[in-house]
């Protein structure tokens, strides 16, 4: 984690960013009423791909991918389907 920046944001108390060693930039914000926002900056367009928000303390798991990230792992799946298919 040594490689990853942390900041304060001096306009709001309770928000930091994350700078991961690729660059991308994460900004989180707690608020007192009880939210908490999650912004990727300078990020989309992106697609929710897993979002698990469930029962009373529970972990709440959202997962977000590049557009387009999807239909290249489906094409990538499909190339090596019928790349296994002539080799048998």
């Amino acid at each position: 984690m040594s490689d990853y920046k942390i900041r304060r944001d001096p306009t709001h108390p309770n928000a930091i960013t994350i700078e991961t060693p690729n660059g991308k930039r994460i900004r989180i914000t707690d608020y007192d009423d009880g939210r908490i926002r999650f912004r990727l900056v300078e990020a989309g367009p992106m697609h929710v791909q897993e979002r698990y928000l469930t029962g009373r303390n529970q972990d709440v798991i959202v997962s977000v991918v590049p557009e387009g990230w999807v239909r290249k792992r489906q094409d990538e799946n499909a190339t090596l389907k019928d790349d296994s298919k002539g080799s048998r």
